[in-house]
């Protein structure tokens, strides 16, 4: 059923169940989802009827060169200039004059809790403020660049797009991500959807984290409570609407797809970030499929591929997978503590250190130490290579003197042969005693040439001459009548 390690029944719900309660709900559409009695279903009043117009230039009189860039399910987005401190902004209003009162309570929820968490990788909010007409809207910081979503769609699956954007820049501006996540979670905030459309990256690489509409408060001391569903466009899997679960079904947990609102929490978001790291790695969402029913129920039962396993041509580092699978375990006791633990093991990648998620032998053990320690690596290779010229040069040195030795030993053997069979063959007196001599010197000769032998045993000159010394020292031996020395000599 799965290729995901873990399996979805710890759910507790079966798969025609779900996709049955999902074809009811999406046969009746959404103006019947108002009554339906899951939490996970938001119940909105349209924003704006058939007449409405959207709001426009004139209900902003703060702002001069109003024009629309973005519109979502309920509210719209504006570029505007703001004449008193002459700069861009953006302002988000809600589209259409017809407000509900429930509609203007969420709306006023988002401006409220994107205001407060104050981080460098959260949009800032300028102001809030009413147009003529009474509706709210908000400004806030204009970002120019583009989402992360459209980023990954334009680099090329061929193995050069780990150039066009490095897997370390990936990873830093994951991180700073988390760390946004992780100061809301601080203040008892949670995103409840995260993913790579709300994640903007500007012209300067700024990483801003956007969309806090559908954001719950988990602590009395968070904003108020409310919700707000976010911007997509019609038809698109990945867009939140209203009557639908809130969150995007590519990138939200198994506990906001099965409508479990009551297990939703900071780990909530830490499956999301890892369905973002997912994509991140990969370039395709965690989930696929033809319809939203279809995605959710994958959601619910964790029915997708590892990263490793879904785009192999990649060669996704199998440390950075355990990190995803962590990170999108169906079971939330099973994920990451935080999103600072979450933050320790990627960390822990870029700085090439052990991984809690990851599972290393020995040999990975000492290739992560040798990574992390590059500088004292490099030292230690330095001094053995430096130690092993010194034993070179030493060896090679003994080895030239061991020739040398054996080279004058040679010599000497030869000379001290010549002399005595030379004096053997020119002796006048008695043979007996010029025998003898010439045995003694023999004798000598062959024993000091026995002393240079272990120096160089396969010389094959060396050998040679001692076998002719001992050959010759055995025939002296029996003109002697001194057999036990001719035995020996010639090895019994």
């Amino acid at each position: 059923m799965t290729d995901h390690p873990q399996s979805g029944s710890s759910l507790g719900i079966p798969l025609e169940q779900v996709l049955d309660r999902f074809r009811r709900l999406a046969a009746a559409g959404p103006a019947d989802w108002s009554g339906c009695p899951t939490p996970a279903f938001a119940s909105f009043e349209p924003a704006a009827g058939p007449g409405d117009p959207p709001a426009g230039a004139a209900d902003f009189p703060a702002y001069d060169a109003v024009e629309p860039i973005g519109q979502g399910g309920m509210g719209a987005i504006f570029r505007a200039w703001d004449p008193r401190l002459e700069r861009f902004v953006a302002i988000k209003a809600v589209a259409g004059n017809r407000t509900s009162r429930v509609l203007r309570s969420k709306f006023l929820f988002e401006a409220k809790v994107t205001g407060q968490l104050e981080h460098p990788n959260i949009v800032p909010v300028h102001e809030l403020e009413s147009t003529e007409g009474g509706d709210a809207y908000f400004s806030m910081k204009l970002v120019n660049g583009q989402d992360l979503a459209q980023i990954l769609s334009a680099l090329d699956d061929g193995g050069d797009d780990w150039r066009a954007y490095p897997l370390a820049k990936r990873l830093t501006d994951f991180l700073k991500v988390c760390d946004a996540v992780g100061f809301a979670h601080s203040r008892g905030v949670i995103h409840r959807d995260i993913k790579p459309r709300n994640i903007m990256i500007g012209e300067f690489g700024e990483i801003l984290l956007m969309d806090w509409g559908v954001a719950k408060r988990l602590r009395p001391d968070g904003p108020t409570e409310g919700a707000w569903p976010s911007g997509g466009g019609e038809g698109e899997v990945g867009a939140t609407r209203p009557g639908m679960i809130l969150g995007t079904p590519g990138f939200l947990s198994p506990e906001q797809a099965s409508g479990d609102v009551y297990r939703v929490d900071e780990r909530s978001d830490i499956y999301s970030l890892g369905a973002t790291l997912y994509n991140l790695l990969t370039l395709v969402p965690p989930f696929e499929g033809d319809s939203r029913i279809e995605v959710l129920s994958r959601v619910m039962l964790g029915d997708f591929k590892p990263p490793c396993v879904r785009t192999p041509h990649r060669r996704i580092p199998r440390e950075l997978e355990a990190v995803v699978l962590r990170a999108m375990s169906i079971d939330p006791a099973a994920r990451y503590r935080s999103v600072a633990d979450l933050m320790a093991d990627v960390e822990a990648f870029l700085e090439g250190r052990t991984l809690r998620a990851a599972r290393y032998g020995p040999v990975g053990r000492v290739v992560k130490w040798i990574g992390r320690h590059r500088t004292l690596s490099s030292a230690v290779a330095v001094a053995a290579l430096v130690a092993c010229a010194v034993a070179g040069t030493i060896s090679l040195r003994e080895s030239i003197a061991r020739r040398q030795r054996v080279a004058l030993e040679l010599s000497d053997a030869r000379t001290r042969r010549d002399r005595f069979e030379r004096d053997l063959a020119n002796a006048t007196g008695e043979r007996a005693d010029a025998v003898a001599r010439a045995l003694e010197e023999c004798l000598g000769t062959a024993g000091d040439l026995d002393g240079a032998y272990p120096l160089a045993p396969d010389d094959e000159e060396l050998r040679s001459l001692r076998r002719d010394l001992g050959r010759r020292l055995g025939e002296l031996a029996i003109e002697t009548g001194d057999y036990t020395l001719a035995r020996k000599a010639f090895g019994d």
